[in-house]
């Protein structure tokens, strides 16, 4: 015996129409409920418009040279990817474009298949002009709950946005009780569904960013539970008889509607600005020395300094910032800069020793050696000495042709500190700055001993074997510190 397509109630012999009188009834008064179902040439939805949009900016990114199966992660960036120290500091744009740049052909495909279907039932449901600014704003949630997660990581990819779309959907479907023909949404359901596990089960996977799937997805819910409380009538008994709809009804509640859309996006929109910002300050150092790192190695002085210095301002805390802002401004050659920026740092961490030799050696460079020297004994009163602070010492002794008391510091150092290499190395240099090369070569023949490795030891042997005659030693020296610096290198 048939069956109704829809309850699955037995059907009479006599009923040719594949649906029980209840369900058509009720079907009636879906369409009645509803005010977007509508014709769409496929040619002209906002679907396909987002599609030719991702699948232009992918073969753009083709012509351009970048791997057409597997872009490397500094391609992505170059194209508009998520990457938080960009994202959240001078290209907050990125959140938007992200949603429009794939990573490789079978990424591209899947989502834009994904796309197709979910978005065709989007536009059915919440009309043409909703789908491109919830695909919008639900990339962005989804790019920002991305980043909060993993600031640091490179993203791409629609499918944010299109669990954005999804999100609204299940939002409509289930809390607005949209009126939908199981027939009529049969495919695309099964299409939604297999988007959704196979993109949540692989979003557990090494590389996948899961948290922008539930980001955009929770976003979505949001407007779609917004929008569907304006666009769904009330529901009526299936049973009282089907009156039409009073055309001024229908025409206000499309009116209010088309109101609502741009105030919905408005309002979610202003939420996730609110979570920029907070955002922002919370991981915005952290990101920001990502920046200041690679602008050192592109030797980017000026960006370094900018990015070390909105570091000092906004992280307190953080002890090395003031001594990366100073070594920029030193790599600079702007060297009164530098000491203001070792003060700053050693006024809130007052026993950093590395800071505190640094700044001993940029007064040095400055001639201000008695500045220096005081400084060292200063801070070797309150922290204790090191060998560090004792060659700092020494050598600002030494400056100031103190030559005996710099010898007596080494050799305390020396002896408090068993003969470490540094120390060594560097009374070598002393007694060589001050033409005693016979004292210098045992000193750097036995700091060479204790670290071989060294290229810098090995380089200062060298020119103690020269400065002492011995010119074969100095050749055979000079070439195994050239050998340790290539081997360095590599």
């Amino acid at each position: 015996m048939a069956q109704c397509t829809s309850c699955y109630k037995k059907l009479p012999l006599w009923n040719w129409q594949k649906m029980c009188r209840e369900c058509r009834r009720e079907r009636e008064h879906d369409r009645a409920r509803i005010l977007y179902v509508q014709e769409r040439s496929p040619w002209s939805s906002p679907t396909s418009l987002l599609i030719g949009a991702n699948v232009a900016v992918f073969f753009g990114m083709v012509l351009a040279g970048v791997d057409l199966m597997g872009p490397s992660g500094a391609d992505i960036i170059n194209w508009g990817g998520d990457y938080g120290p960009l994202s959240l500091t001078s290209e907050p744009w990125r959140l938007v474009t992200a949603a429009f740049v794939h990573i490789g052909i079978l990424h591209l495909l899947f989502n834009m298949w994904a796309l197709w279907n979910i978005g065709n039932v989007a536009e059915h449901l919440f009309g043409r002009f909703a789908v491109i600014p919830i695909y919008v704003v639900t990339g962005v949630s989804g790019s920002l709950l991305g980043l909060w997660w993993s600031p640091a990581r490179v993203s791409a990819g629609a499918s944010g946005a299109i669990f954005g779309l999804v999100g609204a959907l299940i939002a409509g479907m289930y809390f607005c009780r949209f009126p939908v023909p199981k027939d009529e949404l049969k495919d695309s359901t099964k299409s939604l569904l297999l988007f959704s596990v196979y993109s949540l089960v692989i979003g557990f996977a090494p590389g996948i960013n899961n948290m922008a799937h539930l980001g955009g997805l929770l976003g979505g819910a949001a407007i779609g539970l917004a929008l569907g409380r304006v666009l769904v009538t009330p529901r009526r008994s299936p049973l009282q008889p089907i009156r039409p709809i009073d055309p001024e009804e229908y025409q206000r509640r499309r009116v209010i509607y088309a109101a609502s859309q741009p105030v919905v996006m408005l309002a979610v929109a202003g939420l996730l600005a609110l979570g920029y910002v907070g955002l922002q300050r919370r991981v915005g150092p952290e990101l920001r020395w990502h920046l200041a790192m690679e602008a050192l190695g592109e030797e980017d002085w000026d960006a370094a300094i900018a990015d070390f210095t909105y570091i000092e301002q906004h992280d307190p805390e953080n002890e090395y910032a003031s001594a990366m802002l100073a070594s920029a401004y030193t790599s600079k050659g702007d060297w009164p800069q530098a000491i203001a920026a070792y003060e700053r740092g050693l006024a809130r961490f007052p026993r950093n020793r590395a800071m505190a030799v640094s700044l001993a050696w940029a007064y040095m460079q400055q001639k201000q050696l008695e500045k220096a020297l005081e400084w060292m004994q200063k801070f070797e009163r309150g922290a204790g000495a090191d060998p560090m602070t004792l060659t700092a010492r020494a050598h600002a002794l030494d400056a100031l042709d103190r030559h005996a008391e710099a010898l007596r510091a080494y050799e305390d150092g020396r002896a408090k500190f068993e003969d470490a290499p540094g120390l060594l190395i560097q009374q070598s240099l002393s007694h060589m700055k001050f033409g005693e090369n016979a004292a210098a070569l045992p000193l750097a023949q036995r700091a060479v001993a204790a670290d071989p490795n060294d290229a810098e030891y090995t380089h200062v042997l060298a020119r103690a074997y020269e400065a002492n005659g011995q010119r074969e030693q100095a050749e055979a020296a000079k070439r195994k510190a050239e050998e340790l610096e290539r081997e360095q290198e590599e």
